[in-house]
């Protein structure tokens, strides 16, 4: 065992050659050495695009590069619209915090803290950035459940699953609001193992919780203290659903362009090649392996019962930090960017509407796909802003026409239209249009 991470106790431990104490000291030392890297994530949202909501939420982070000031966390802790957030250290010390990067497939984000040097007392976490930890092994899972700080609890790892896109760890450590974005600890090594992240929410469960696995979270770490681009792949890719998850990755239907990569419906990939690749039982493995690669993929695959090798490239994800909308009225128009609706990728969807506003008073939901304004088409944010812009200096209202999944047993779409006033227009997030 590391001394570094048990300290003196775990020496005595040895010496005296009891493991029940030997265990009981090395948990409550690990535990202790997570109260130098853990810390609490304050996150206010006022206007949220789909996956947030209105208001203040905390969870919680782990220092991964002190002299940076850099915090890993969930996405959703981190929060994929603009907000205001603070990271608060267990000795009190609070600072304004700024996202780094924030991924659009796996639950992670890096935010930022100005480095200081009231910084000198917090650690760096240390992680177990190569192995994902086997079922059994002993874990802690540290953070703020409920509002209980600086909580720590244990378990094991009982399994790991792609049932939920990507691949996560399962644990019976208990994972609580609060939980999310905290360390999932070794307790043999005193290693950081995953990032917490979720749990079934059911009165039925007992102890179904999971987290992001380190050696994917390491990898975006490690592109953006190299400068690289840790964005995934924008995979245009739909696989066929099996029961058995061991079942591979078979491509159902592909979207993506043939003449960047020409993958076909009932492809089979098998592996990544090249250095840091590898082979590929699920998208989570394939997507950890493209990243920082994704102008020269060859991928090993099975097409027709022949293995064959095929080359290309693919586009990264739109990167959240860049995301940006149109607020009017109570309601939020952005991308809906579905990796498999052709017909509704160009369209601008309702990310929320405000309690009480115009827009909810004229029935208009999230998940509703602008088909037309004024009868014009516009896709664009930028002709969006302006088009209402000038419509607001009219003092003139604009009719919206909406399509909305349905619940008749005859069609997919209803279609609506909507006439609204224009006011408190603004652009959401970036001021400028991405590069």
């Amino acid at each position: 065992m590391n001394k570094l991470y048990y300290g003196p106790e775990l020496i005595i431990c040895l010496i005296m050659l009891n493991p029940l104490l030997c265990t009981a000291d090395a948990i409550e030392d690990i535990f202790a050495q997570a109260n130098a890297y853990t810390v609490k994530v304050w996150t206010n949202v006022q206007t949220p695009f789909k996956e947030d909501k209105t208001g203040s939420s905390f969870g919680s982070g782990f220092v991964v590069d002190k002299k940076r000031g850099w915090i890993m966390t969930n996405a959703h802790v981190a929060s994929y619209s603009p907000a205001q957030m603070s990271v608060e250290f267990r000795e009190g010390e609070k600072y304004t915090a700024t996202k780094v990067y924030v991924d659009p497939y796996i639950d992670v984000a890096i935010i930022k803290i100005p480095p200081s040097k009231e910084l000198s007392n917090a650690r760096n976490a240390p992680l177990d950035c190569n192995e994902i930890p086997s079922t059994g092994h002993p874990v802690g899972a540290y953070g703020h459940p409920w509002g209980l700080w600086y909580t720590g609890t244990r378990g094991i790892i009982s399994g790991k699953t792609s049932k939920y896109g990507g691949e996560d760890l399962q644990t019976d450590a208990p994972i609580n609001g609060g939980n999310s974005g905290g360390p999932l600890i070794s307790l043999r090594t005193g290693k950081v193992n995953g990032i917490n992240t979720a749990s079934i929410n059911s009165d039925k469960d007992q102890s179904t919780n999971f987290a992001v696995p380190m050696k994917h979270a390491c990898r975006i770490l490690a592109l953006l203290k190299n400068t690289q681009d840790p964005s995934p792949p924008r995979l245009r890719l739909i696989y066929k659903n099996f029961m058995d998850e061991q079942a591979g990755l078979v491509v159902a239907r592909s979207l993506l362009v043939p003449e960047e990569i020409n993958l076909q419906p009932g492809d089979v990939i098998k592996a990544v090649l090249g250095s840091d690749g590898g082979d590929v039982n699920n998208e989570g493995q394939f997507v950890h392996q493209l990243r920082g690669r994704l102008d020269n993929i060859q991928l090993k695959i099975i097409r027709n019962n022949e293995e064959m090798s095929i080359i290309g490239k693919i586009l990264p994800a739109k990167k959240i930090t860049e995301r940006r909308g149109v607020y009017f009225s109570g309601l939020l128009l952005a991308d809906s960017d579905f990796r498999d609706a052709a017909d509704l990728d160009d369209m601008l969807m309702v990310h929320s509407v405000d309690p009480g506003s115009y827009a909810q008073s004229r029935e208009i939901e999230i998940w509703s796909f602008l088909t037309l304004i004024d009868g014009r088409t516009i896709n664009d944010i930028d002709a969006l802003y302006d088009y209402l812009s000038d419509a607001m200096n009219d003092e003139a209202s604009v009719t919206l026409e909406f399509k909305r999944f349905t619940d008749k047993d005859d069609r997919i779409f209803d279609y609506f239209e909507r006439a609204l006033p224009v006011e408190d227009l603004e652009l959401i997030g970036e001021q400028s249009p991405p590069k």
